[in-house]
């Protein structure tokens, strides 16, 4: 199975997603790249291969099988996703306070909303709304 969903839903959608339905080798370099996102920006196919305890193709065919044309588009998308995800740079006297933690929650939901519309489909809301 190959990801044919939205094109921009985030990397980590797109694995979590697609994970249950890959071939084992594949799977074990999601489930690495699940494991530690930032960790995996810092690899490279050979390292992340070594890490998941696969060979480099299945490094390569997994990023193809998540959409990307190959591995280095996929550590783009998953610095992207970071950045996009990565914490406020408010101070830490902020989340101190009643609204500060307020404020720091509401950032972190909002971070998250890309990754969780990835994850739907016209389907899936239709039938929790029937349910």
């Amino acid at each position: 199975m190959t990801w044919t969903d939205q094109t921009d839903a985030p990397a980590s959608a797109r694995a979590a997603t697609l994970a249950p339905s890959l071939p084992p080798s594949e799977r074990r370099v999601v489930n690495t790249l699940l494991a530690d996102l930032s960790g995996v920006v810092d690899c490279t196919a050979q390292e992340l291969a070594e890490r998941a305890g696969v060979s480099r193709a299945s490094v390569i065919r997994t990023a193809q099988t998540l959409g990307y044309d190959g591995y280095p588009q996929l550590r783009v998308a998953l610095a992207r996703e970071l950045s996009l995800t990565a914490p406020s740079s408010g101070s830490d006297a902020d989340s101190s306070t009643a609204i500060g933690m307020l404020r720091t929650s509401i950032d972190q939901f909002a971070r998250s909303l890309p990754r969780m519309m990835a994850a739907l489909t016209e389907e899936t809301v239709t039938a929790f709304v029937q349910a």
